[in-house]
């Protein structure tokens, strides 16, 4: 039985692609609302409060908002190879059936840690913050200890050898040169990896 963060990750019931959508647009909304809204907000309120002052972004304010919006559809383009090919969610507790290796997962093991830490960076760039640069970067620590070893277990747990190789093949934070090219089919659907 698992204990601890573990018990957190458990597979999506069957049901149809757009109840997949709309619980993934949902998980999406709620996290840029607390992560990269409501947090920095309140950084920034605490910052006033013992007088830290911002620096001014200048001609990189624009330069932020459009590195936000371009990481932040990237990362819903992630989300969506969960519920088209691996029948699930990005989210822990209603995650995909099927180990998916589609698009950015090809050459790093989560673009979407790696898009959320740069979208909290591109916040603290935008209105000036350097708490919120500490908070964004605190998050990729946060993510990395303790975060990624329970979802990892689990990945280990459900797929086996295919996700030890690719584990072992792509990394978790930097990104590879060349995209991973093992093609696995398991001939039980359940755990199908596919490769675009």
């Amino acid at each position: 039985m698992n204990s601890g963060p573990d018990r957190f990750f458990k597979t999506a019931p069957k049901r149809s692609m757009t109840e997949n959508v709309v619980r993934t647009l949902l998980q999406v909304a709620t996290i840029w609302t607390i992560f990269l809204v409501l947090l920095p907000w309140g950084i920034l309120w605490l910052q006033s409060l013992v007088d830290i002052p911002n620096f001014d972004p200048g001609p990189w304010r624009p330069v932020a908002v459009v590195v936000f919006w371009i990481a932040g559809l990237t990362g819903l383009s992630c989300g969506w190879s969960f519920v088209r090919w691996g029948g699930g969610t990005p989210i822990p507790c209603d995650q995909a059936t099927r180990f998916t290796i589609i698009g950015l997962y090809r050459y790093v093991r989560n673009p979407m840690a790696v898009l959320g830490i740069l979208q909290g960076l591109m916040v603290a760039l935008y209105v000036g913050s350097w708490p919120v640069a500490v908070y964004s970067l605190l998050g990729a620590a946060f993510w990395e200890l303790i975060a990624r070893p329970p979802e990892e277990r689990d990945l280990a747990r459900r797929f086996g050898r295919d996700y030890e190789e690719y584990r072992a093949a792509v990394n978790c934070w930097v990104p590879r040169r060349t995209p991973y090219r093992r093609v696995v089919i398991d001939p039980d659907a359940a755990k199908s990896v596919l490769l675009d």
